[in-house]
C-alpha cells in the first residue's frame, strides 16, 4: 500500500455501519452540507457511505499529504510521468494566456497557438470552398483514422457539438480493422473530395497505419500517381513516420511527447472536429477544461475540489469496501459515448499494478468503469445496480436545460436522473412480495448541470481526469503511461507473420488452420 494511502486510510473506519436511510436520519442537514459547487454545476454526493466526520478526516489527511506538490509539479511540467521521464503537457492546450510557463511549455505553446491558427484558416477554405481535393473538387468529407484515446474523444466531441450546430463538412471515423467498416465508408464518400487526417502520436499503431495506407492506395487508384497525399494530413510526434508514409510538411501537426493518448483531444488529434465546427467551438470547448483547472489551482484546501471529494469517496469503495466496478450514467442522448471515454481515461491511467517506486501495489487500484447514457441505461443494466447481489457506487450526470425544450421532455428526463440516485439509496420495503422489495443503501453521486453545453463537456472531462490524477497519486502509481497495451500487440505481429506466410506453428493458432 502506498504511503499516500496509509495516510488517507489513518482516517477511515469502517464506514459503512449505517445505511443511508440511517445516515440521513443521523445527519438532518446532509442533503444541504454534501453538496460542491462550481458555476453552472452542483455536485451531490449525499447518498454515499461516509459518514460526514469521516469524509472530513479523510480531507484533512489529503491535505496534509503531499498532493498540492504533487499537482504543482503537473502545472509546472515537471516530469510526473516517471517511467516515460515525461511531463504531461495537454493542459497547455485549455491555457489561454500562455503565462508563468517554463522555456519548455513556452516554446510549446507557442507551437500550440500556430498549431490551432493553421486547423482554424483549414476551417475557414473549407467553409468557403476553398479547399480543394487534387482533382480541384471542393472538399466535403473528413475521414478521421485513429484508435483508441485518437478516436473515442473526437466521436463524443462530435455528437456533443453536433446539437449545437451542423458542421461544414460530413465527418466519419475509420477505427478498425474490420474491412466492413471501410466497405461502407466508401459508399458515403467521393474520394476526390475527402480529406484524411491520421491521427496517431506514434505513427505507428498498427490498426490506425493499416489503414492510412488503405485510404492512400484507394487515393492512388482514383487519380493515378501520388497527388492524392494532398488530401492526407498527420497528427503524430513523429514527424519523419510521416514523411515516410509520404505526407507533406505542410500536412503535419505535431503532438508533443508529453501529451498521451486518451488525453489527445485537447490537441490536434482532434483535427477533424476543427475542421468541421469550427474553432470558436474548440474554444469553447477548451474553456470548459480551463475552468476545471482553475477550479483546481484556485482551491485554498484541494481535499474541498470536486475532483478530490470523487477521488476520495471512490478510493473508499475500492480500498475499503473492495467493490469492483463504477457506473457512469450520463442522461443526454449525445454523450452516450461518454462512458467509453471514461472508461478508457480511468481504467488505463490507473490499471496498474505496480507503484512509481517498483513494487507491487499493496492496495486496490482503478475500478472497472461501465455504463450507458440514460434512460437507455435503465433499460439495460438498472435492474442488476439495483436488486443485484453487488452494491455498485454510479455516477448520474443530469443537465437542467438542453436550450430546446419539447413538451416537458427536459424535465421528465432530469426526473429520471434524480429518481434513480433516490430509488438507490433508499430503496422499496415489499417483503411480502420479495420480487418487488429493493434493499436500497447503493450509493450514487448526481452531477447537475444549469446546461447542456459544449463548454461543459470540456469542463466534465477535466474533472474527471484530475479525479483519476489524484487517485494514482494515493495509490502512489503511474497514472500517465500505458505498457499494458503492448504486451498484446506483440503477440498480434508474431501471430498475424505465420497467418499471413500460411506457415503457421503457434499452437493457439491451429484452431484457424
Amino acid at each position: 500500500m502506498s504511503s499516500n494511502v496509509q495516510s488517507v486510510e489513518k482516517a477511515m473506519t469502517q464506514t459503512q455501519t449505517q445505511t443511508l436511510k440511517e445516515l440521513f436520519k443521523s445527519e438532518p442537514n446532509r442533503r444541504s452540507e454534501m453538496l460542491a459547487k462550481m458555476d453552472g454545476v452542483i455536485v451531490d454526493y449525499s447518498r454515499h457511505w461516509l459518514p460526514g466526520d469521516v469524509l472530513k478526516s479523510k480531507q484533512t489527511e489529503l491535505d496534509n499529504s503531499e498532493i498540492r506538490s504533487f499537482l504543482d509539479g503537473l502545472w509546472a511540467g515537471e516530469h510526473v510521468n516517471k517511467s516515460e521521464d515525461r511531463p504531461v503537457y495537454h493542459l497547455l492546450y485549455r491555457n489561454f494566456e500562455g503565462t508563468n510557463l517554463t522555456p519548455e511549455m513556452k516554446e510549446t505553446w507557442d507551437a500550440i497557438q500556430t498549431d490551432f491558427a493553421r486547423m482554424s484558416d483549414l476551417h475557414a477554405q473549407i467553409k468557403a470552398g476553398t479547399l480543394k481535393g487534387a482533382s480541384g473538387k471542393p472538399i466535403k468529407h473528413c475521414v478521421h483514422v485513429g484508435i483508441g484515446g485518437s478516436t473515442l474523444g473526437p466521436i463524443l466531441m462530435k455528437d456533443v457539438f453536433s446539437v449545437f450546430q451542423e458542421p461544414v463538412l460530413d465527418i466519419h471515423f475509420l477505427v478498425n480493422l474490420d474491412p466492413s467498416e471501410w466497405a461502407v465508408l466508401t459508399r458515403k464518400i467521393d474520394l476526390e473530395s475527402t480529406v484524411f487526417v491520421v491521427a496517431s502520436k506514434s505513427f505507428s499503431t498498427p490498426e490506425t497505419m493499416e489503414n492510412a495506407r488503405l485510404a492512400m492506395s484507394a487515393l492512388h487508384d482514383v487519380y493515378g500517381d501520388d497527388k492524392g497525399m494532398s488530401q492526407v494530413y498527420a497528427m503524430t510526434s513523429s514527424k519523419q513516420r510521416a514523411y515516410d508514409l509520404g505526407i507533406s510538411d505542410d500536412n503535419i501537426f505535431l503532438i508533443h511527447e508529453g501529451i498521451n493518448g486518451r488525453f489527445s483531444f485537447w490537441s490536434p488529434i482532434s483535427l477533424a472536429i476543427t475542421l468541421g465546427f469550427g474553432p470558436e467551438m474548440m474554444r469553447e470547448f477548451f474553456q470548459g477544461g480551463a475552468a476545471a483547472d482553475a477550479h483546481m489551482k484556485g482551491a485554498a484546501k484541494i481535499s474541498e475540489t470536486i475532483p478530490a471529494i470523487m477521488a476520495l469517496i471512490g478510493d473508499t469503495y475500492r480500498n475499503e469496501h473492495k467493490i469492483l466496478a463504477h457506473a457512469v450514467v450520463p442522461y443526454a442522448s449525445a454523450y452516450a459515448r461518454l462512458p467509453e471515454c471514461l472508461q478508457q481515461l480511468d481504467m488505463e491511467s490507473n490499471g496498474k499494478s505496480f507503484t512509481n517506486g517498483g513494487d507491487r501495489v499493496s492496495c486496490a487500484t482503478g475500478p472497472l468503469i461501465f455504463g450507458q447514457y440514460g434512460t437507455m441505461a435503465q433499460h439495460a443494466f438498472m435492474q442488476w445496480l439495483h436488486q443485484g447481489t453487488d452494491e455498485i457506487p454510479a455516477d448520474f450526470i443530469a443537465f437542467k436545460s438542453f436550450g430546446v425544450d419539447f413538451g416537458t421532455h427536459t424535465k421528465q428526463l432530469l426526473s429520471h436522473a434524480i429518481a434513480q440516485c433516490e430509488a438507490l439509496a433508499f430503496g422499496q420495503d415489499d417483503l411480502e412480495n420479495p420480487a418487488k422489495h429493493f434493499d436500497g443503501n447503493r450509493p450514487s453521486t448526481l452531477f447537475l448541470f444549469d446546461e447542456f453545453s459544449v463548454f461543459n463537456l470540456g469542463l466534465m472531462l477535466a474533472l474527471y481526469e484530475y479525479k483519476v490524477f489524484i487517485q494514482g497519486f494515493l495509490w502512489g502509481i503511474n497514472s500517465f503511461d500505458q505498457f499494458g497495451v503492448e504486451l498484446g500487440k506483440t503477440v498480434s505481429k508474431e501471430l498475424f507473420s505465420e497467418l499471413d506466410s500460411g506457415a503457421i506453428k503457434s499452437d493457439a493458432l491451429k484452431i484457424v488452420a
